[in-house]
């Protein structure tokens, strides 16, 4: 019994199951270990079971060979290192898809790319899908001109198809890992106004915020990057919802103990705040 074991009641658990059925995910998925992932990231995260189902859910329609237990996790561990909440996270996730999911990145890479991009400060919580969807192209030749660009700036990548330096040889987009580093390495050393300007020239208004921020998580060896990978890959779902749950009953039982302790001093000072009113019944009764 899921209940038993999580902060829901039947009718919670029992409502995610519902919204996981409604939403696609086969009712062998959810027998199979699917409903535990969605009730642990709903707990670890402070959701709902029904609204972490339809989350979930979303993630798994567009990647349908994504393992639901691995997207839980992932839901999970970026919501809780990054500004997003689990429903702009999976709303900017499906925004950027469109055009990450046609260049090879799996949930996984698109979510941990969006939560490290918010970390920078470059753009909006709520924006970066658009960003990702809008500017993510502008990593590669689209037209005569790009080709000059990239070509003048040690960018382009030999080989029949154009691929600059930011695809692998296969035609899929590197990782956001690389794709900071080598960002990093090429304009670290230009003065920050220059750095700027490049960017524009490469990418435009809105791509040149994609390249600040890759540039920010691409220093130090992208020690960033790799700082808030690490954060949100140290928990799955069940063991930052059973920390949570760990940490919601050590507080309560701080509270038990702090009124266990300190009750009678409450109780002499409430006496003593009394002492007044009792003071003047007393002088009332005896008079009658």
């Amino acid at each position: 019994n899921k209940a038993v074991e999580s902060v829901y009641n039947n009718e919670e658990v029992g409502m995610g199951y519902i919204q996981g059925i409604r939403s696609g995910i086969s009712n062998k998925d959810m027998s199979n270990g699917a409903l535990d992932a969605i009730i642990d990231s709903a707990s670890a995260t402070g959701s709902t079971p029904a609204l972490m189902a339809d989350l979930i859910s979303t993630i798994k329609n567009v990647w349908a060979n994504d393992d639901i237990t691995k997207i839980a996790d992932i839901v999970t561990g970026v919501s809780n290192a990054s500004v997003f909440d689990p429903s702009d996270l999976v709303m900017q996730t499906a925004q950027a898809a469109s055009t990450t999911q046609d260049l090879g990145w799996d949930s996984k890479e698109t979510m941990l790319a969006g939560g490290a991009i918010s970390k920078t400060g470059q753009t909006s919580g709520r924006m970066v899908g658009t960003l990702m969807k809008n500017a993510i192209p502008d990593l590669m030749v689209q037209t005569k001109p790009d080709d000059n660009v990239f070509r003048e700036r040690g960018l382009y990548k030999n080989g029949k198809d154009g691929r600059t330096v930011f695809f692998n040889d296969d035609g899929t987009l590197k990782g956001m890992e690389e794709l900071s580093k080598i960002v990093y390495n090429k304009f670290k050393d230009l003065k920050p106004d220059e750095r700027a300007g490049e960017f524009q020239t490469i990418a435009g208004d809105e791509g040149k915020k994609l390249f600040q921020s890759m540039f920010m998580l691409g220093a130090n060896d992208g020690k960033m990057y790799k700082d808030f990978r690490k954060e949100v890959e140290s928990k799955n779902a069940a063991t930052a919802a059973k920390d949570r749950m760990s940490s919601a009953q050590s507080k309560l039982s701080q509270l038990g103990n702090a009124f266990q302790n300190n009750r009678m001093d409450l109780f002499s000072s409430a006496l003593e705040a009394l002492e007044p009113t009792i003071e003047r019944a007393t002088n009332w009764m005896t008079k009658l």
